[in-house]
């Protein structure tokens, strides 16, 4: 199973509701936005509370 094929079935076990896949993206995916993201706003601090909120709010629109 190569990378895309795994991502898009986390993301489709994630649209179902499966905490365990938002977790598992959550762990993928949110260093590395927060690494992109620093590059062009000012804060790291600010940055991560960003994409946590991006995060948190992805979550709220599965349930």
């Amino acid at each position: 199973m190569n990378a895309s094929t795994s991502d898009v079935n986390l993301f489709s076990a994630f649209k179902t509701g499966n905490n365990d896949a938002f977790s598992r993206i959550y762990e993928l995916y949110a260093e590395p936005l927060i690494e992109y993201a620093s590059r062009k706003l000012q804060s790291v601090e600010e940055t991560r509370d960003l994409i946590q909120d991006l995060f948190i709010y992805t979550m709220g629109k599965t349930c």
